[in-house]
């Protein structure tokens, strides 16, 4: 699945300070690089020779942005699919690109519980079929 990359970063913290000098300035929340994302955004950001001060790492992209709309710091996560942080008034988000940039999102099945994972796995291909991810 493709994901826009974007720097997301507070309403307020960003009133006159360019991008460079908010990396720099500000903490760095990133995904955490032991995870498929944080190697990913990892590559990105040495590709783009983006840099930054201080960093913390994190596992997920959703407690990053709600830090971010805290005011704790800015991040660089890829937008997901079905997320309305763009329609946050709080958040500043910019999209930065990147063509190589796909997630993959696997599903594992416990089959003591294969009932209840069986009616959710047909649900996600019925979901699919109606609005194909783009490639």
């Amino acid at each position: 699945m493709a994901s826009p990359v974007c720097r997301i970063a507070s309403m307020q913290l960003t009133e006159g300070l360019d991008r460079e000098r908010l990396m720099h300035e500000r903490l760095f929340l990133r995904p955490t690089l032991t995870t498929y994302t944080g190697a990913l955004l990892d590559r990105f950001l040495k590709d783009k020779r983006i840099t930054f001060g201080e960093s913390l790492e994190m596992q997920l992209s959703r407690t990053l942005v709600e830090l971010v709309e805290q005011d704790a710091g800015v991040t660089i996560v890829p937008l997901g699919r079905f997320s309305s942080w763009e329609e946050n008034p709080r958040l500043r988000i910019d999209h930065l690109g990147f063509p190589d940039g796909r997630r993959e999102i696997g599903f594992m099945e416990s089959e003591r519980k294969r009932q209840l994972t069986s009616h959710l796995r047909q649900l996600l291909i019925e979901l699919s079929r109606e609005q194909p991810l783009p490639v």
